[in-house]
């Protein structure tokens, strides 16, 4: 990720009144996405959501687990956190079922979802033709992960997701 797209997340993040966390169906690392979470939201208290849509009920005991690994890293009294799984309901229906003006999406690059029969589709794009809301990402490994010291975005190396 450029400087400038640093500074563009950075300043999307700042005039947000709350964060919108896309979670999908797929692995990722609680913790490390728990910490990031609550750097994103720690500097301007941002309230978060962390949401997930289930189709089926193994997804959504998979989504309820994992939201509440994030919930567990993330969870700081100086900010509100929550997590929602909407079952059988899609990511449109899912976002639309709690957005406000002034919230900011964000969901992972490599978040793809099905797209006519063979293709698929980046959820970010999907969202962004549909909805007509900004959606920002950042890639599923997180790297580099950005980390907010104070009012200050720095970028390091990290493992990853």
């Amino acid at each position: 990720m450029e400087i400038s797209e640093v500074d563009d997340v950075y300043k999307s993040i700042s005039a947000a009144k709350r964060l919108v966390v896309l979670i999908p169906d797929s692995e990722l690392d609680e913790t490390i996405l728990g910490r990031q979470v609550w750097n994103l939201a720690l500097p301007g208290q941002k309230s978060v959501v962390l949401l997930s849509a289930a189709q089926n009920l193994d997804e959504e005991l998979r989504a309820i687990h994992r939201l509440t690994q994030i919930v567990a890293v993330a969870n700081d009294p100086r900010f509100h956190i929550e997590s929602i799984v909407r079952f059988q309901s899609g990511w449109i229906r899912a976002i639309k079922s709690i957005y406000k003006p002034g919230d900011l999406i964000l969901c992972f690059e490599s978040h793809k979802i099905p797209f006519r029969i063979f293709w698929h589709q980046s959820i970010q794009s999907f969202i962004e033709d549909h909805l007509k809301i900004p959606v920002y990402t950042f890639p599923k490994t997180i790297e580099p992960a950005l980390i907010i010291t104070g009012h200050r975005i720095t970028v390091r190396e990290s493992k990853g997701i």
